[in-house]
């Protein structure tokens, strides 16, 4: 294996388990290089910096929080799980996301007021979609809360990307108050899993239990076979992309007078065509009928076997499988903020966020509200609070600390998510350290979070 091979399969790996910059507490700190990536308008603090190590992860879901639902006998620290509390609690849709972010190459300088950056990325979003008839079906089965309507099974989804990402960003000042930026990335998709359709819906008869199941389903997949190697990503360094797509980000920070000031990015802008081992299963409408077995043909031994049935079934909802390339959106995210300066010291303000979930068809919101501080030109402080994945409580921290040239920096939107994620339905960890030369020294003063 070469160096160069071995250090690409060791970045996809990090990838999984690192840590995606993409948290409203980060989002205040236009101090730290990385967060640029939330805002290309955002300036640099340093006249060179030089990203060494950075990433992030968020993880949540917003049907429960597993703490609630588990109760601990102390006399022998047994679990129990009381399923009808969790399926009680419940919403429409709920949804696991899983999110990584590895930035292995990032590089900015800055001249007057214009502002250039580089960078190489590793992401992947991961997307859970379990309605509430699902689990409830198999918490319940289909004899209680299913004898009067159908269940309806539709929207359960799984969307999967994993993409590298080389992006070029360019920011600059106009005028006094206002500081625009953008960001075009070139985009090489490594896998990709994506529920198109997902129509389902099981019905029980109320007089002999019977059972009717109808949908349709569109299903494709990228990279994802028995026959997947990793391997199969060294092309992309040797400049062989197969899947490939553009994504552009935009951005503004606007000052509005000496203590207020106000920010605006519209990130991920884009989509990828997926072309290497693709995959597509469809079933544009399928309707499975079972009323089950005559208790008279049992005692008979004339009774339907088994396998006859589930063969019914399973031809009944088969898939036509094709080959052939597909187009993917990105999770586009919209951001605005608001700051409000109350010393020269101490911040007030609001982040606001919401994510295009291609998948589901749908926009996921979050709101934080934070007060931020910063003690000379050495250390920031910020701590806040985010109402995300139906939860009103997520408390949050971020610390930045600059020595000499050396940057390090940490944030979480959800701290107690990171020491007890047991307890909570979301968690996020953002981390990094960087060189920065020239500019300002320490942390700056920031007027704009």
């Amino acid at each position: 294996m070469t160096l160069k091979k071995a250090l690409f399969i060791a970045g996809l790996l990090v990838s999984g388990s690192a840590f995606a910059q993409n948290s409203n507490t980060l989002y205040m700190m236009e101090n730290v290089f990385q967060n640029q990536f939330n805002n290309p308008a955002f300036e640099p603090i340093s006249n060179i910096s030089v990203n060494l190590i950075s990433g992030s992860v968020e993880a949540g879901f917003s049907g429960f929080a597993l703490g609630k639902f588990i109760n601990t006998d102390g006399s022998d620290n047994s679990v129990e799980v009381d399923p009808r509390d969790v399926v009680d609690k419940l919403g429409k849709n709920n949804e696991l996301v899983f999110k990584t972010d590895l930035t292995l190459l990032g590089f900015g300088f800055k001249v007057k007021s214009i502002a250039m950056q580089v960078s190489l990325r590793s992401r992947t979003n991961l997307s859970l979609n379990l309605p509430e008839d699902l689990l409830r079906l198999m918490v319940e089965g289909n004899g209680e809360s299913f004898l009067d309507r159908p269940a309806d099974l539709s929207n359960t989804s799984l969307n999967l990307t994993t993409y590298a990402e080389l992006g070029v960003a360019g920011s600059v000042k106009v005028g006094n108050k206002l500081r625009v930026g953008a960001r075009v990335k070139f985009l090489s998709g490594l896998a990709n899993i994506h529920t198109e359709k997902s129509e389902l819906t099981l019905t029980t008869d109320q007089e002999n239990y019977g059972l009717r199941l109808q949908g349709a389903y569109t299903f494709r997949s990228s990279n994802v076979t028995d026959e997947l190697d990793v391997t199969d990503f060294e092309g992309i360094l040797n400049g062989d992309f197969k899947n490939t797509g553009i994504g552009l980000d935009f951005g503004f920070t606007y000052k509005l007078n000496d203590k207020m000031t106000v920010t605006g990015a519209l990130l991920d802008l884009g989509a990828i065509t997926w072309n290497q081992n693709t995959k597509s299963y469809e079933n544009d409408s399928f309707d499975f009928e079972y009323k089950g077995e005559d208790i008279f043909d049992f005692a008979d031994g004339n009774h339907t076997d088994e396998p006859d049935m589930l063969d019914s079934l399973s031809n009944a909802i088969k898939a036509v499988e094709t080959e052939g390339s597909y187009t993917t959106g990105l999770p586009a995210r919209l951001i605005a903020s608001f700051e409000y300066k109350l010393n020269e010291k101490a911040y007030i303000g609001a982040v606001t966020a919401s994510e295009y979930v291609p998948g589901l068809r749908k926009v996921r919101p979050n709101f934080t509200g934070f007060y931020r501080m910063q003690f000379g030109k050495t250390f920031g402080i910020n701590f806040s609070n985010t109402i995300a994945y139906r939860s009103f409580l997520n408390p949050g921290i971020a610390m930045a600390a600059k020595l000499g040239f050396f940057q390090i920096f940490m944030s979480s939107d959800n701290i107690l998510g990171v020491f007890s994620p047991e307890s909570t339905r979301s968690a996020s960890v953002a981390f990094g350290m960087n060189l920065a030369f020239g500019g300002s020294k320490g942390i700056k003063q920031v007027t704009a979070p």
